[in-house]
């Protein structure tokens, strides 16, 4: 059996940098079409640049989100559900039962701490496999903004503070104990309190 010329663990690294470049081949058809001339020509090359512009921001917002470190474990978004896939933990979560996000670190290292409606909670090491994923996935969350997800990535360290409580009349367990000893954790960046979502606010 003949092995790919390319590793699926590379083509995982490369692909945010392919979104990237469709939009500056797209930005190019853009500027063509400006420079062709006329109304028409000149209204949709001004359109096609415009959607090139916010598409390339998107993709290199998502591109903070690839880890150039090999973590631990996988992840798959698929049909609003996340998996998360690892050797000695793991989990799944539905979006639609998502109500709060959060940035962890344990180990020294970084995890999207995810807790749903029954207040059991998932943590993705940042450095998993797939993990750039989850931007497309947290950023079609309600009042979400994918810049709020940059603002954690960036943040230089996290405060310690015990197991965050979920206050949420949707939960059904209000705390969960933490196996792992203490862990490090962020503010919250998103929150869904029915009808409410809490932005992320930088501190």
């Amino acid at each position: 059996m003949s092995r790919p010329l390319i590793r699926p663990e590379a083509l995982e690294l490369l692909r945010p940098w392919w979104e990237v470049a469709l939009t500056f081949v797209l930005a190019g058809f853009g500027g063509w079409f400006i420079w062709l001339g006329g109304y028409f020509l000149g209204f949709l090359g001004a359109l096609i640049v415009s959607i090139a512009v916010f598409w390339g921001l998107l993709a290199r917002r998502k591109m903070k989100f690839v880890a150039f470190g090999r973590g631990v474990g996988m992840v798959e978004v698929i049909e609003g559900q996340i998996t998360y896939f690892a050797p000695q933990e793991g989990g799944v979560i539905v979006l639609s039962d998502l109500i709060e996000i959060r940035m962890s670190e344990r180990g020294g290292q970084r995890h999207w701490h995810l807790v749903q409606s029954n207040g059991t909670a998932l943590s993705i090491p940042l450095s998993a496999l797939g993990a750039e994923r989850l931007f497309d996935a947290f950023t079609a969350l309600p009042g979400l903004d994918s810049i709020d997800l940059v603002r954690a990535l960036e943040k230089k360290s996290l405060k310690v503070h015990a197991e965050p409580r979920v206050h949420d009349p949707l939960a059904k367990v209000t705390s969960l104990p933490n196996p792992f000893g203490q862990v490090r954790f962020g503010p919250v960046i998103w929150r869904k309190h029915a009808s409410l979502v809490v932005p992320f606010r930088q501190t």
